[in-house]
């Protein structure tokens, strides 16, 4: 993949009840496909079947209450999904923990999940922002001064965040600079 991508990118963010994809579940997903240019974005909250740990809700602000009438991780959502991430490649900001959180739900339906690139801007961002104490997307965006509406912490504005980074990155990044950080963050 060069800096100047052709193929389409998919901006993808979950926010789950807690970190282990092997027991947590996704609560919400942010998804936001460019193909030659033309952005597709689309969310869907997600009723995990569970109740929702306090920490998560003082993050994203979801209730239990705000994904009760949401469609639970189905075959419909996990189509919906296959289909936005399918011979494209996937950025996220910590894309091992999409690609996980991915795999674990496919898998509890017994789907095989498509093949897809992942790139990690959160890599990306400790080689071209070495300066920075942590690499965490809050911390990049703020010391770029990067802004998008909407709540952080919630998967699509997440998603805008991570898209802005990224294009931040082409206009300002010297090419084999880039180059070398996006070949050295593939996971």
């Amino acid at each position: 993949m060069s800096a100047k991508h052709a193929a389409p990118i998919v901006f993808l963010d979950f926010e789950t009840t807690g970190g282990v994809a092997a027991q947590d579940r996704i609560i919400e997903v942010g998804c936001i496909r460019v193909t030659e240019g033309k952005a597709d974005a689309w969310a869907c909250l997600v009723n995990p079947g569970r109740s929702i740990p306090g920490i998560v809700t003082a993050i994203t602000g979801l209730r239990a209450e705000d994904l009760a009438a949401a469609p639970v991780f189905d075959e419909t959502l996990a189509a919906r999904l296959a289909d936005a991430v399918r011979g494209a490649t996937v950025v996220a900001h910590n894309a091992p923990f999409e690609r996980e959180f991915m795999k674990a739900e496919f898998a509890r339906l017994g789907l095989a999940v498509p093949h897809a690139d992942y790139l990690c801007t959160r890599r990306m961002a400790t080689f071209l922002h070495p300066e920075l104490p942590k690499h965490a997307l809050d911390v990049v965006v703020d010391s770029l001064d990067i802004r998008v509406a909407g709540t952080r912490h919630r998967a699509l504005p997440d998603c805008e965040l991570t898209r802005k980074l990224w294009e931040h990155w082409r206009k300002n990044i010297a090419r084999p600079v880039l180059e070398r950080a996006i070949r050295e963050s593939f996971v």
